[in-house]
């Protein structure tokens, strides 16, 4: 008879796997699965190693009959043994999830559960004791990062023009002031008068030339009275 989850399962990005008849307190799977649910699946790992090697106790919120104080969480225990078949069932899942394909780097645990399995009775000196049997569900997706990043922007068409924003000016008050430049007035030119002509400077006095001395013609005299004696 083949087994039924609970819960729903998307083939293309989803990855599953059960753990059926594991022999292992049902109680604290429980509260395993509570602390590891909605988390990575490298997160998932670190957690169950340090209940395993006595680092990192397992909170308890439930089934907290025995369970001691701890400091800085409270009730908790270290479930060693439900750790390690937890543990098995955690990267068995993720071998799936690389077979068909998914990116294991950002894998999430999107359903765990732990269900009471069939007890069934022990033998010899220990019998009238019922064993401990639990199955363990995961269910595990690609993260919501890759998602995003495979989301495609849309173009804009070439036709289109994408709409300008407006921007608002500020206006900035100076303290400082300028003087007010005065523009020159224009005059006011009629087209019916000529233009008066620029009145002429009057010339300068030209200097007056050094006078020359009259040459005795005192030999041309002597001539013309010899001629005439």
């Amino acid at each position: 008879m083949a087994y039924k989850y609970s819960s729903s399962y998307n083939k293309e990005h989803m990855a599953r796997i059960v753990g059926n008849s594991l022999s292992i307190s049902t109680k604290a799977s429980i509260e395993i699965c509570n602390n590891l649910r909605n988390k990575t699946v490298g997160r998932a790992k670190t957690i169950l190693k340090d209940a395993m090697n006595l680092r990192v106790p397992i909170l308890f919120t439930r089934f907290t009959n025995g369970a001691g104080h701890k400091r800085g969480i409270g009730a908790g225990k270290y479930p060693v043994n439900a750790a390690k078949e937890i543990l098995k069932i955690i990267e068995a899942v993720e071998a799936n999830a690389q077979f068909k394909g998914l990116n294991t780097s950002n894998l999430q645990i999107c359903h765990i559960s732990a269900q009471n399995a069939g007890n069934v009775w022990r033998y010899g000196r220990h019998r009238r004791r019922k064993m401990k049997r639990t199955h363990i569900e995961v269910v595990v997706k690609e993260g919501e990062k890759k998602k995003a990043a495979e989301v495609k922007k849309p173009v804009a068409k070439t036709g289109e023009k994408k709409p300008e924003a407006k921007v608002e000016q500020k206006s900035v008050e100076k303290t400082e002031t300028k003087p007010e430049v005065k523009a020159p007035e224009k005059k006011e030119v009629s087209l019916d008068k000529k233009p008066e002509a620029p009145e002429k400077k009057p010339d300068a006095p030209k200097p007056e030339a050094p006078e020359k001395k009259e040459e005795t013609k005192e030999p041309a005299e002597k001539k013309t009275e010899a001629k005439n004696d």
